[in-house]
C-alpha cells in the first residue's frame, strides 16, 4: 500500500477532505454562524498539523540530501560539520519524555503550539512518514543500495507535495469562511459578539 493510498483511505484524512469539499462558496453562504466558526476552527487545527508534518518531511529531505552531498564532496568545508548531523536528526526524531534506541520522525513539542493541533491527524501523517523511512541508518541507504536512497527521497518528496496541496486547500477554505463571517458583520446580519462567543 502506498503512502497516498494509506493517507486517502484513512478515516481521519477522509473526514478532512469531506470538510474541505463542503466549503464551496455556495455552501458557505448557507451555513449558520456556528457552522462557519466550527468549520474554520476545525480546518485551522488541521492546517497546523499538516504544516508540522510537512516541516518534518522537508527536514528529513534536507538531512538525507546533505549527507549524500557530504559523502560525494568530503573536501567541501562549507557543508555541515559531521558532528552537527546527529543534532539535526535528533531534533526531527525526538519524542518528548521518551527515550528511543531507534528514533522515529517526531517534532519536539516545544517547537509548536500543540493546543492548536489536530493530534490524530498529525499522528497519522507522522506514522506514514515512519513507514517511508524504513530505516534511519543513512549508511544503509548510501552503502547498500543507491536505489533505496533514490526511492526514499522520491517518496518523501511526493508525500510533502501531497501535504502541500491539502494545506493550500485548507488556506483557501479558511479564507472563504473568514470572509463570509466578516461580510455578515459588515451587512449587520450578525454582531461581532456572536462571532467571538
Amino acid at each position: 500500500m502506498s503512502q497516498f493510498t494509506e493517507l486517502n483511505d484513512n478515516r481521519i484524512y477522509s473526514e478532512l477532505e469531506q470538510t474541505l469539499d463542503k466549503c464551496s462558496d455556495k455552501q458557505i453562504k448557507s451555513m449558520s454562524v456556528h457552522e462557519l466558526r466550527s468549520f474554520r476552527n476545525k480546518i485551522q487545527s488541521a492546517e497546523v498539523s499538516i504544516s508540522v508534518a510537512r516541516r518534518v518531511a522537508q527536514g528529513w529531505l534536507d538531512i538525507i540530501l546533505l549527507e549524500k552531498q557530504k559523502l560525494s564532496e568530503p573536501e567541501n568545508e562549507e557543508l555541515v560539520a559531521p558532528d552537527m548531523l546527529p543534532d539535526l536528526v535528533t531534533l526531527l526524531t525526538a519524542t518528548p519524555g521518551i527515550e528511543h534506541e531507534e528514533s522515529n520522525p517526531r517534532l519536539a513539542a516545544s517547537l509548536f503550539d500543540a493546543s492548536n493541533c489536530d493530534s490524530d491527524l498529525l499522528g497519522l501523517m507522522l506514522n506514514i512518514l515512519d513507514k517511508i523511512l524504513v530505516t534511519k541508518d543513512m549508511s544503509v541507504w548510501f552503502e547498500e543500495s543507491s536505489q533505496m536512497f533514490e526511492e526514499t527521497v522520491a517518496s518523501i518528496a511526493s508525500f510533502e507535495k501531497e501535504l502541500s496541496k491539502t494545506r493550500k486547500r485548507c488556506h483557501k477554505s479558511i479564507d472563504s469562511l473568514q470572509d463570509e463571517l466578516v461580510s455578515r458583520i459588515k451587512s449587520g446580519e450578525v454582531k461581532v459578539d456572536e462571532i467571538i462567543k
